[in-house]
């Protein structure tokens, strides 16, 4: 699916509470997909372990206020103090990779926020749309990615980054496309601007679950 609007959500100890949710997500208006994913096993545990992602249609404030109505912070699945909402809008289409995998396996989403350097987004957004994304998708195991313009949503505090990509990989080459990211960056084979920001956030996710209109 191609997303335009994302409902993103971030947190710990969320599993009991979305896995409730998910059954009833899809029948919530306005949502046209949800996924639910935990951090990935054997990979560094991220200040958020847990993400939703759902793919809406139309106010994402209206879409929240419905998906948590059930007084969610009061369950004991659910910490609101590490509870980060926001809105996400496509900036680029879902880009596939030429080199498709061959595996059927649900794919990891390797999420990542960054920042540009204050006084060069335009630089830093055309470096990343016109070459990352596609240096990255060259690398055996990646499949797909898409970038995101992050929004408030309040009264949940804000991520301190303005911008989401999400990349998909293939389960079965995460350690080998890992691995050849590392040799590749800072080469002609993956430059990285300077431009991007140092504060960054980067985790890979696998799906738990996954409901669809």
């Amino acid at each position: 699916m191609d997303s335009k609007l994302l409902l993103f959500v971030m947190g710990n100890l969320l599993a009991g509470h979305f896995n409730q949710l998910l059954p009833e997500a899809i029948a919530t208006p306005g949502v046209l997909r949800a996924r639910f994913a935990g951090a990935a096993p054997e990979r560094e545990v991220p200040a958020w372990c847990h993400i939703a992602i759902y793919d809406v249609d139309r106010d994402p404030a209206e879409v929240a206020a419905a998906l948590f109505r059930h007084d969610a912070a009061d369950s004991p699945a659910f910490d609101d103090r590490s509870l980060r909402m926001v809105t996400a809008s496509a900036i680029t289409p879902r880009l596939l990779a030429e080199a498709t995998s061959d595996s059927d396996a649900i794919p990891l989403l390797f999420v990542v926020l960054t920042n540009p350097v204050k006084g060069r987004e335009v630089e830093y957004n055309e470096w990343y749309d016109r070459q990352h994304l596609q240096d990255v998708l060259a690398i055996p195991g990646f499949v797909a990615a898409q970038r995101f313009r992050v929004g408030e949503l309040a009264p949940i505090p804000m991520l301190p980054w303005q911008y989401l990509a999400i990349y998909e990989v293939a389960p079965d080459a995460v350690e080998a496309a890992f691995a050849e990211m590392d040799v590749r960056k800072g080469t002609e084979r993956m430059p990285i601007s300077d431009a991007l920001d140092d504060d960054r956030f980067r985790a890979l996710y696998a799906i738990a679950g996954t409901t669809t209109a």
